[in-house]
């Protein structure tokens, strides 16, 4: 799977099976997801046969790929409310759920179920009340930069982000999630 094409930025493209360099023959081919909606997708992570996708500044879309059939491939919308801001802003974390950070500079939960029909999503950041201090303290202008990676040996989520005033990634948050329910944050 790709996208981020500059010429047509609504569109995921996928290739062959037999070759995942093969994105021009005619069994690849590609999927449009809510032109006219947010700039462009900036993200997407596979996740138990679908693609969840991410718009900036807003949108976050669920293509169902579970049929084998590529005309029974459907796209839907999860929200119009939040959206992503790069390609590594987004993870999968080890209780199964995708942990991204939003435009606002606000971390959300995705909580999905087996078959992605009861989502629930989660801003982490509002349960901790970082909010206040993430809007103050980032810059929210380059958040396109941000990288997130999760360690699963110590079930922590760190992204870098640039600090306010800033331009390169010299911030890194901390979401430590071994007490599941109070996910505890770190700045350094």
């Amino acid at each position: 799977w790709g996208c981020g094409n500059a010429n047509d930025p609504h569109r995921l493209y996928y290739s062959l099976t037999t070759n995942h360099e093969d994105f021009t023959t005619s069994d690849a081919g590609s999927i449009v997801v809510y032109p006219g909606e947010g700039e462009r997708i900036v993200g997407a992570i596979s996740y138990l046969g679908y693609i969840i996708c991410w718009k900036f500044p807003k949108g976050i879309y669920v293509v169902d790929t579970t049929s084998p059939t590529i005309a029974n491939w459907k796209v839907s919308r999860i929200t119009g409310e939040l959206g992503g801001v790069s390609v590594q802003g987004q993870k999968t974390v080890d209780d199964g759920s995708i942990v991204f950070l939003d435009s606002s500079g606000l971390f959300y939960r995705i909580v999905p179920t087996d078959t992605l029909q009861n989502i629930s999503i989660e801003n982490l950041s509002e349960i901790r009340n970082m909010g206040p201090f993430l809007r103050e303290n980032v810059n929210l202008g380059r958040l396109d930069r941000a990288q997130s990676v999760f360690y699963p040996a110590l079930k922590e989520y760190y992204t870098v982000v640039p600090a306010l005033n800033s331009t390169t990634q010299d911030r890194r948050i901390t979401i430590d999630f071994n007490l599941p329910d109070k996910p505890r944050f770190g700045w350094s």
